[in-house]
């Protein structure tokens, strides 16, 4: 049974004419006779009592008839609920953040996001950069938040902020006069850095 079987049915049902219903539907009436017919095969039980005057009810009709309006306004619903899960206005939207990129503005743009499409539920997920990118690929998450991810090919990549890399000295140090330093100034030097983070990229 379809949305169409419950249309017409419900048609007839109201109208108690197949005539009625069939102009009601913009259809001629034996295609409408003929649909009712396979409805009632469908279920297996006659919905409709032909008479001189028109079309009556059975019980099961009636039953038929008070779900009916229920029936099609669920699937409505549903309907309308999907094409708005295509375009992201209700859902989840699954994040991936590490560190400390959540500090600063990660909440300022999830936020703005939030109040733009308050129906979308915003999960967060704690993911290293490599475990970002692999939750990407297999769609387990739809965006992520890292520094210094590295040009993929199949993963499309936004700039969102860009951030000045300082290094902090004792007053005492050789270097701490100078107003910026390379990279290659430190080299050599033992660093403090946060776990797990490569510099690879940072040059």
């Amino acid at each position: 049974m379809d949305l169409r079987d419950l249309r017409h049915f419900l048609a007839v049902a109201e109208e108690g004419h197949i005539g009625r219903a069939a102009a009601r539907l913009h259809l001629s009436q034996p295609p409408l006779t003929r649909h009712i017919q396979a409805l009632e095969e469908k279920i297996g039980v006659p919905l409709f009592v032909r008479t001189p005057k028109g079309m009556q009810l059975t019980d099961a009709g009636h039953t038929l008839l008070q779900e009916t309006p229920n029936l099609l306004a669920l699937a409505q619903q549903a309907l309308e609920r999907t094409r708005l899960a295509g375009q992201g206005l209700i859902g989840q939207l699954d994040v991936g953040l590490f560190g400390s990129g959540v500090l600063d503005v990660i909440p300022r743009i999830l936020a703005r996001f939030h109040e733009e499409r308050p129906e979308v539920k915003i999960v967060l997920h704690n993911l290293t950069k490599d475990a970002q990118l692999q939750a990407l690929r297999e769609r387990r998450i739809s965006v992520g938040f890292n520094r210094l991810v590295p040009q993929e090919a199949d993963i499309s990549i936004e700039t969102v902020l860009h951030e000045p890399l300082v290094v902090a000295l004792a007053a005492s140090h050789p270097l701490a006069v100078r107003p910026s330093l390379r990279l290659s100034d430190l080299e050599g030097m033992p660093l403090i850095l946060y776990p797990n983070v490569p510099l690879r990229g940072l040059a």
